[in-house]
């Protein structure tokens, strides 16, 4: 990666890391965790969600795993994946909807 200085490369590299950390610890966090990131700066922003999406390949097959964040809790989460070049999906997760089957 490459680019003039103040570009924002280094928050790449965070972003990054943050994402395979939120991932491989998933199973230690309960309901009470406070996530390590900094949100957004711009004004308005600090206490909405922070979105990523992630595209990666594996065996030749493409995936987007995509989430939404506060400090507090992950509010969206999804997995889909293309098989045959076309789009599958393995799960979504919207808290906003409510956590029961029926609350949704």
């Amino acid at each position: 990666m490459y680019g003039a200085n103040a570009s924002g490369k280094s928050n790449v590299i965070k972003a990054i890391r943050f994402c395979n950390t939120l991932v491989f610890r998933s199973h230690t966090h309960n309901e009470n965790t406070i996530f390590n990131y900094k949100p957004f700066k711009f004004d308005g922003y600090a206490n909405k969600p922070s979105k990523y999406f992630i595209r990666f390949l594996s065996k030749g097959i493409e995936y987007e795993y995509a989430f939404s964040l506060t400090n507090t809790q992950i509010m969206e989460e999804s997995l889909h994946f293309y098989p045959k070049g076309r789009i599958k999906e393995v799960f979504t997760r919207d808290e906003r909807r409510g956590k029961e089957k029926s609350d949704i």
